[in-house]
């Protein structure tokens, strides 16, 4: 199976780049306190999902 290269203005675009047009909802982010201190996150967070070395990681829709 070959994946079709999409290319525009002369750049090759991944296949999962989001397009101009296109609206990706984001969850909604909240303020996190805890012993280390304050923090970002989502409401519905995933630890395992979410973040890689304590860095909280935009969610794309697929």
């Amino acid at each position: 199976m070959t994946s079709q290269q999409h290319i525009w203005n002369g750049m090759r675009v991944p296949y999962i780049t989001a397009w101009t047009a296109e609206s990706i909802p984001q969850p909604k982010a909240i303020r996190l306190i805890g012993r280390g201190g304050e923090d970002i996150g989502y409401a519905d967070e995933e630890p395992l999902v979410d973040r890689r070395h304590e860095a909280l990681w935009i969610r794309i829709h697929g």
